[in-house]
């Protein structure tokens, strides 16, 4: 049966009108909840929808019964949609005053995916979505129980990269709480939660992603150089993602909507240097122009706090990885790099007074104009000039 209805379809019309008495009258007449709870089982998907999205109402009448019909719907309900909305419009409502339950909940539904739970199309993709990011929310409480989850999928990002997706999405503000509020003493777990989550992640996949690589590379048999290939994709897709929620929450990019910078001044932009210089790190290790991208750029939002220790995090970047992956022969990369070496030669000649980076600055110029670039070697060639 279809979980999708219509103006004829009046037994979904009932469903809510019971949620409608049971918010007014439930705590007088239990028989309501009795009515409500045989919904769960309905043969119609979306009447079970709107139990799923619906449930919280009664956690004022019969808490205990809500929670037991909240087990139900993870545990046996077949429909994937129908378990996502549970998730995502009952369940997280308690995310921050029943953890223990929450866990319990989304655990089940964490159990059903590893079961192999229908999860084909978009209804599958939106649930591993929900586990995903409520685990999140989980780990930002303090729950070891997520954590646990995390260390799991990060073994196998191949076999979890939705999931991890999600996590990863659902991280971006938390990353900066600490800098956005820093008078806000509640801020400061929630964001080294963030951060130690993170760091995991990227300290898993990293070294995952660069033996894939290798094996990818190698005279393996056919069947584990594909492995190795899904493995690698997986784990570097997450890495991007990784470094875009640290782009953009800093606050590089400029303003997104109403959100403000994560890293609203120089003094922020300090302790952030300090506080993910090893995350930084090793997202540099990337074997994707994409991640780097992201990294150079988010290094020359934060020049001005730290000119020298960015200079030297961007070398480490462009003569590394970036020189091994052929980043230089990107426009984009190209743009970049030159608009911060002017900015540099411009605000910051003192950097160069300091002849062995002086002498990385010319290999820098000399690598990107070894592609063709143009303005690139119009640099290189005007250099001695600038810094003089």
């Amino acid at each position: 049966m279809s979980i999708n209805w219509g103006d004829l379809d009046v037994r979904v019309f009932a469903a809510q009108s019971w949620f409608s008495i049971a918010a007014r009258f439930a705590l007088d007449d239990l028989t309501i909840v009795d009515r409500l709870e045989t919904l769960i089982a309905d043969p119609s998907p979306a009447v079970r929808l709107q139990v799923a999205e619906n449930l919280q109402i009664l956690s004022e009448v019969t808490p205990d019964r809500m929670w037991a019909m909240g087990l139900r719907i993870a545990a046996h309900d077949p429909e994937p949609r129908v378990v996502t909305d549970y998730l995502n419009d009952s369940l997280v409502q308690f995310s921050s005053v029943e953890l223990q339950r929450c866990e319990e909940i989304v655990g089940i539904v964490n159990l059903r995916i590893d079961d192999g739970f229908d999860l084909e199309g978009q209804d599958g993709h939106a649930l591993r979505q929900g586990v995903g990011s409520f685990a999140a929310q989980l780990v930002l409480q303090g729950s070891l129980v997520a954590g646990n989850w995390l260390s799991s999928w990060v073994a196998e990002p191949e076999r979890y990269e939705q999931l991890l997706r999600a996590f990863v999405l659902s991280l971006r503000s938390p990353l900066f709480a600490r800098y956005m509020d820093s008078d806000n003493p509640d801020s400061i777990a929630p964001c080294e939660r963030a951060q130690g989550a993170l760091s995991l992640i990227l300290s898993t996949l990293q070294p995952a992603s660069h033996e894939a690589r290798q094996i990818c590379m190698s005279n393996a048999g056919e069947a584990e150089r594909q492995a190795s290939a899904l493995r690698y994709a997986s784990a570097e897709n997450i890495i991007i993602i990784a470094s875009a929620q640290l782009f953009f929450g800093s606050g590089a990019h400029g303003p997104i909507g109403h959100a403000p910078p994560g890293l609203p001044n120089d003094a922020a932009k300090r302790r952030f240097l300090a506080d993910y210089a090893d995350i930084l790190s090793t997202i540099g290790r990337s074997h994707e122009p994409m991640a780097l991208h992201h990294l150079v750029e988010l290094y020359e939002f934060l020049i001005a706090a730290r000119p020298t220790q960015v200079f030297d995090a961007l070398c480490a970047v462009l003569l590394g990885r970036g020189n091994e992956e052929g980043y230089h022969a990107e426009s984009l990369a190209n743009t970049s790099v030159v608009r911060i070496i002017r900015r540099y030669v411009a605000d910051h000649r003192a950097v160069f007074e300091d002849t062995a980076r002086r002498a990385k600055l010319t290999e820098i110029l000399r690598l990107f104009s070894s592609v063709g670039w143009s303005d690139a070697l119009e640099l290189l060639y005007d250099l001695p000039d600038l810094l003089r």
